[in-house]
């Protein structure tokens, strides 16, 4: 099985030289066959990975350092600097011929250190590949698509100008974990219920993930749901460590509960796998039954003094028919509902059937026996 990552991956080799003339440094080395990364993110590129990848890479925008994920169209002008031309594989990598705007600001910084210092920039291709597992080894079999290929300042796997240790998903958010996620719907619903658990907003910040796996991913984002509750200062310890656990029980449920017996595939374009999630529809389709329930909820305005009961109540509803879901919530909302005040008619209480007390007052007494 295969899956789509993204890439960011860095290549360092001394330049063949650099054209002040034409403002551009040439033969520098954009992607070798190894990444030096630590496993899972070691990543492995054969050499037909790499002749497919110089046609997405010719005339590629190179930009002021990375921003994973992001188009070049969504970069700012004032950060991109030049494009690569002449692309080619030379059996040791992919090379190319980097033209750079001689009136960026930098411009003469960069040169300087292409000539003088060329270990100390990089250039690293970020885009998104097919990969799998083999022989302890990320395999990158297909380069899918390339954002951009950058200007850095971290060095490589190699000496000199160009090949990077880092293979990153592009996912530092909770937003971006879930953009990343939209291929494997299941993940992508436990993430967003733990995240909703855990009060988190989609700008909260999660760790960027290692290889790139839907499970890693997931983990990144139950991380981050952790520690928003660990720093949710409106929390005793107790309240803590039931919300922690609650969140274990979603991770172990979107993990398949252990089970491995149904694979859930998903299909590329081209009809190929692209994952193989064991055990999670179940989970999946238990979460979406969560999130419908909760909206019945909302949509009868129920309302809940803390949030363990309305998660409690939510999750009574589950397993239960869409009409008697619908039956109970609107019990609860009656309960719920405030007696009706009572009715006065001229300033006097009403009077119970067969209530013997003496009348209070003349008017009570006509309203209680009228006029004989």
């Amino acid at each position: 099985m295969s899956d789509v990552v993204q890439i960011l991956e860095f290549a360092s080799a001394k330049p063949a030289g650099v054209d002040r003339a034409t403002f551009t440094i040439k033969g520098v080395k954009l992607l070798g066959e190894k990444s030096g990364n630590p496993p899972p993110r070691n990543n492995d590129y054969p050499r037909s990975t790499r002749e497919k990848a110089i046609a997405l890479i010719e005339g590629s925008f190179a930009f002021l350092g990375h921003q994973p994920g992001k188009s070049a169209g969504e970069r700012p002008y004032a950060e991109k600097i030049g494009r690569h031309t002449n692309v080619r594989e030379t059996g040791e990598g992919v090379f190319g011929d980097f033209k750079l705007n001689p009136k960026h600001p930098l411009a003469e910084a960069i040169l300087w250190d292409a000539e003088n210092d060329p270990s100390g920039i990089a250039f690293s291709v970020s885009g998104k590949g097919r990969t799998s597992r083999v022989g302890g080894r990320n395999l990158v079999e297909e380069i899918t698509s390339i954002q951009s290929v950058d200007l850095v300042v971290q060095g490589g796997t190699v000496k000199g100008l160009f090949e990077n240790r880092e293979t990153a998903v592009n996912a530092t958010t909770l937003k971006d974990l879930l953009e990343a996620l939209k291929d494997h719907p299941a993940r992508a619903t436990a993430l967003k219920e733990m995240a909703d658990m855990a009060g988190m907003p989609e700008t909260a910040e999660a760790p960027t993930p290692g290889g790139g796996s839907p499970e890693e991913q997931l983990m990144a984002g139950f991380e981050a749901a952790i520690v928003a509750v660990i720093r949710d200062k409106s929390m005793d310890v107790g309240a803590k460590k039931t919300k922690i656990g609650e969140l274990l029980k979603m991770l172990d449920k979107a993990q398949g509960g252990g089970k491995t017996d149904k694979p859930e595939e998903k299909k590329t374009d081209g009809g190929k796998t692209q994952e193989g999630l064991q055990g999670t529809q179940g989970a999946g389709d238990s979460l979406q039954e969560h999130l419908a329930v909760r909206d019945l909820c909302d949509d009868a305005g129920l309302k809940f003094a803390k949030p363990d009961e309305r998660r409690a109540f939510v999750k009574s509803l589950v397993p239960l028919s869409e009409a008697e879901r619908k039956t109970l919530i609107e019990s609860r909302k009656a309960a719920a509902s405030p007696p009706p005040a009572p009715v006065k008619s001229g300033g006097v209480a009403p009077i119970k059937a067969g209530d013997d007390r003496p009348p209070q007052n003349a008017k009570e007494a006509a309203r209680r026996w009228g006029s004989k």
